[in-house]
């Protein structure tokens, strides 16, 4: 019995965590392209081919000042930066939900049970130990009335 819960209870865990690591895989996928559309709206012209040294020659070129610079970043950046920051947010709630669910459904059934059965276990000790206490008190009083 003990031994199914725990299994089922691993075979649980080991799917919220597939779960998780395929969210996380997504969100990684969207970072990145966000990241090449703000450096191609930056002014790098193949962000995903070139190198790190001719993107910022494009960007320079696109943005001879700092303060240019500086626009054009706020400007790319600031769609993603509302999105990304939505995009956590959500995630994280759903996330919170779905262990909150989980916990609910199968963790908190699970310790239950637990207490359960070790409050059965505890019962049938404590009357184990009445009944010997019972046998030792009445062997003791059959012992007291045959000396005398």
């Amino acid at each position: 019995m003990a031994e199914k819960s725990a299994d089922r209870q691993s075979k649980t865990m080991s799917d919220l965590t597939r779960r998780i690591q395929e969210q996380t895989s997504q969100q990684w996928q969207k970072a990145n392209q966000e990241l090449q559309r703000v450096l191609r709206d930056l002014g790098a012209r193949d962000a995903e081919n070139e190198s790190f040294q001719e993107m910022v020659r494009d960007i320079r070129e696109k943005n001879p000042s700092f303060r240019e610079f500086m626009f054009s970043l706020d400007a790319a950046t600031y769609d993603t930066r509302k999105r990304l920051s939505w995009n956590a947010h959500m995630t994280s709630a759903y996330l919170m939900n779905r262990v909150e669910a989980s916990y609910t459904n199968d963790l908190k059934p699970l310790m239950a049970n637990y207490r359960q059965q070790a409050s059965e276990r505890l019962t049938a000790l404590k009357q184990q130990l009445r009944s010997m206490r019972e046998r030792f008190h009445s062997a003791a009083s059959d012992s007291a009335d045959t000396q005398q």
